[in-house]
């Protein structure tokens, strides 16, 4: 049987990537709750009930990040990297969109990106801060997805580590893409 994650959609590779999480949310809601504690207590700020998440939210002409978990009291937004740089400014723009209400923006990258000091200081940009890396990491997420025999899950697990999302499983270097 296909895994339907790994199916061509049309789409580009972090565009089908966005949609496929969204999918996976939207039919399990406690892996955006799962995701949206582990954004917000890693990054020191207190957790919040999720509501939903969207491919690709408004934005403006020219700024469309690529992901929203909402949340009660907190918006978060999601930039998702996959072996692609950040665009010029690209943090910078998205923390200043126009939003009714309180955000925060999140990167998560499968590799290193250079994220600049202004982005790092603002109020509203978020990292873990448990980690020499001011961002946050697919290979840090991919363990909240717990498939639990889930064949949906166990699918997206595995499109996940055709996309080197999955932690690299040696013990003594357990922390490799979070230090320098």
């Amino acid at each position: 049987m296909s895994n339907i994650f790994c199916l061509s959609a049309g789409l580009q590779e972090e565009d089908r990537f966005t949609a496929s999480l969204k999918y996976v949310i939207d039919n399990y809601p406690e892996i955006g709750q799962k995701l949206s504690n582990y954004l917000l207590s890693s990054s020191n700020h207190k957790n919040a009930k999720f509501i939903r998440s969207t491919d690709h939210p408004s934005g403006t002409a020219e700024d469309k990040p690529d992901f929203l978990l909402e949340c009660d009291t907190i918006d978060i937004i999601c930039e998702h990297k996959i072996n692609s740089p950040l665009g010029k400014r690209q943090l910078e723009r998205y923390l200043e969109l126009p939003r009714t209400k309180p955000f925060l923006l999140a990167l998560i990258s499968n590799g290193i990106c250079k994220v600049s000091k202004e982005v790092i200081n603002h109020e509203r940009y978020i990292y873990p801060l448990d980690s020499d890396i001011r961002h946050f990491s697919w290979q840090s997420i991919y363990p909240l997805i717990q498939s639990n025999g889930n064949r949906l899950i166990s699918d997206f697990l595995e499109y996940m580590r055709t996309l080197s999302m999955k932690p690299i499983e040696l013990d003594s270097w357990r922390d490799l893409f979070d230090h320098k």
